[in-house]
């Protein structure tokens, strides 16, 4: 007699121990559908905020298997900060008993808009499908920053799979295919292009123009090498293929030792030697700049600019490139520090001035892998960069090691290597602000 006495107290407080357990649980759940909800809502700035407080409760309602026995409130719906609130009593098991029939639980969540993230990939192709792309096994670390693709396609991102994706953010104004940490969002705005408004270089005379016969650009062309080590003649050149392709004046080898200086470069320029050095300044290539492998490049202060439609970049793998871009207040030859913070930069205007961003025909390569080391900006507006393959031999190089701040804009992103790494602490690597900041980002405040 005396153990049924005692046992009905314990059976409650069994069940109000299993009733406060599964309450907290809810409201748990409760707490994380209203942050979610908050935060989709702000970061969507295509909405007015009648159209924000109907997607807030949309996205609450789609998310909390019991929101049905809550009311939700939206408490501030505005452009930079959605706080919502949510109510309601659930049933307990032992309410009869205890005479409480339900546990209330409610609770709220706050969010803004934050244009704190930096964004360090930047595809500027606003329509295709893949215009940012992961292959091969590749894997992306950028914990630091965003990645920011403009296409509306409904496949504008695509992770492959055995592909790993990993940013601060992903923000696609279309959608996306594949495997992305954290989640994408696919309710982003297009970001603007941070450099479409920074004029090219000055064209000088042409450099090193008679060391390989001539032609490309400018009778009287400055060809000093600055000492530079043995630079071949245009009949060994053509045997590399300087007569071919789209050289405007053949081929320029550089060999080992050789030291190049700023100015206009109208040949295609290839590097196959070991120690070559570029002084500090900016660098103008009417064609393009290839580094081969096993060939080994250094520049601090250097801005390497690619003239137009057709100039484009190629770093080999297992070559080892390390460049730097300049400084704020770093002066090139010019006198000019415009391209403060850009290492790689491509005036998106054609000859004679004509506008080139609509095609997207010419494409850059940055394989070098584990000896790659490119601090500051590489901005290729109206081309396809390929990070992590070789151009040549369709090689995929292992590592790409992460420098304390760069950033890729293009037309098109395609990652495709094991271990790519992006980092954006402009104040350790001595350079201006990385741009562009993303106004996407949220972050909960309540």
């Amino acid at each position: 007699m005396m153990f049924g006495i005692l046992a009905v107290p314990l059976i409650i407080a069994i069940a109000h121990v299993g009733d406060m357990t599964y309450a907290g649980k809810v409201k748990g759940e409760l707490k994380a559908s209203l942050d979610a909800a908050s935060l989709a809502a702000v970061i969507n700035q295509n909405l007015t905020e009648s159209e924000r407080a109907k997607f807030a409760k949309m996205h609450f309602t789609e998310n909390f298997e019991f929101s049905d026995m809550f009311e939700f409130e939206v408490l501030d719906a505005s452009s930079k900060r959605v706080e919502l609130a949510a109510r309601g009593g659930f049933p307990s098991y032992i309410g009869a008993m205890t005479g409480r029939d339900t546990f209330e639980i409610s609770t709220h969540a706050a969010s803004v808009l934050t244009k704190e993230d930096v964004i360090c990939i930047l595809a500027l192709d606003e329509s295709s499908s893949g215009a940012f792309t992961m292959s091969k096994e590749a894997t992306l670390v950028g914990d630091q920053c965003s990645v920011q693709v403009n296409s509306n396609s409904t496949t504008a991102a695509i992770v492959e799979n055995h592909s790993k994706a990993s940013a601060k953010s992903f923000c696609v104004a279309g959608g996306a295919r594949g495997t992305f940490s954290p989640f994408v969002n696919t309710e982003c705005s297009r970001v603007e292009d941070p450099f479409k408004d920074i004029p090219a270089p000055p064209l000088q005379a042409c450099l090193l123009e008679n060391l390989n016969g001539g032609g490309g650009g400018g009778s009287g062309g400055d060809n000093r090498n600055n000492g530079g080590a043995g630079l071949m003649t245009a009949a060994a050149a053509t045997e590399l293929g300087g007569g071919s392709g789209r050289a405007l004046g053949g081929l320029i080898n550089i060999l080992d030792g050789a030291t190049l200086m700023p100015g206009t470069y109208c040949s295609r320029v290839v590097i196959s030697g070991q120690n070559v050095t570029l002084l500090p300044g900016t660098y103008v290539f009417q064609d393009s700049l290839i580094i081969m492998e096993s060939s080994s490049v250094e520049g601090d202060g250097v801005t390497l600019s690619f003239n137009g439609q057709t100039s484009h970049i190629e770093i080999m793998g297992g070559s080892q490139v390390k460049i730097k871009a300049p400084a704020k207040g770093q002066m090139d030859q010019n006198g000019s520090d415009t391209y403060a913070g850009l290492a790689i930069f491509q005036n998106a205007q054609g000859a004679g001035g004509q506008s080139t961003m609509d095609s997207s025909t010419e494409e850059s390569f940055l394989a070098g892998g584990s000896g790659m080391l490119i601090v500051g900006t590489v901005y290729l507006p109206t081309q396809r960069l390929y990070i992590g393959r070789d151009s040549s031999t369709n090689v995929v190089n292992q590592t790409v090691p992460e420098s304390p701040a760069t950033s890729f804009i293009a037309h098109q992103v395609h990652l495709e290597g094991s271990d790519i790494r992006v980092a954006v602490n402009h104040e350790m690597a001595g350079l201006p602000i990385i741009l562009p900041r993303t106004d996407e980002g949220a972050r909960l405040i309540e």
